[in-house]
């Protein structure tokens, strides 16, 4: 059923009036919010942690997230302030790990003391909340063990400083040929 025009013309201006009353209550009460949070002493400094926070995330979507710092400088560092104290023992027990004061000169233990760091610092970004515990069950337990282990790269180098040998490779003129196959 269609409104006559005049019942029409009365709605709309009684939707009119209501709204610029909410209009002005709300601009009102706004206003006054905006005033007490004016007023706050930490006001300037709040607005300055949103204003910062903005120009972060806008800075971070046109040009990328700047590289994290990471938590230690080198392999080096992350051995000596983590690794070494994480995999320490008593001292009647260290003369039974197989294990290298400078393990630094063998080429094996470096690979994976420094991929040990990479995996520690790339985990402590992206899971910040469980980083140690995954790092330590899932990686450092599993290379310190091949390195430390009876029979393990520094089983037998740890007193003789005797580098190991990479698998051996034999490799004829029509193997040679095949690699661009692969």
């Amino acid at each position: 059923m269609a409104m006559h025009p005049l019942e029409s013309s009365v709605h709309q201006a009684l939707f009119d009036a209501l709204r610029s009353q909410v209009e002005t209550h709300l601009n009102d009460r706004i206003l006054d919010y905006a005033d007490g949070l004016a007023n706050r002493d930490d006001f300037t400094k709040a607005l300055d942690a949103v204003a910062d926070k903005a120009y972060q995330q806008l800075e971070e979507e046109l040009f990328g997230a700047p590289p994290p710092t990471p938590q230690f400088f080198d392999e080096y560092d992350f051995f000596l302030e983590f690794l070494a104290p994480a995999y320490g023992n008593t001292e009647a027990a260290l003369t039974r790990v197989n294990w290298s004061d400078q393990w630094y000169n063998h080429e094996q233990v470096l690979l994976r003391i420094h991929e040990l760091w990479q995996r520690y610092e790339l985990l402590r970004r992206t899971e910040p909340s469980t980083y140690v515990e995954t790092f330590l069950r899932t990686y450092a337990d599993y290379h310190m063990d091949r390195l430390m282990r009876p029979g393990g790269i520094l089983d037998e180098t740890s007193d003789t400083f005797a580098d190991a040998l990479p698998l051996p490779n034999l490799e004829s003129e029509t193997d040679s040929s095949n690699k661009d196959a692969w």
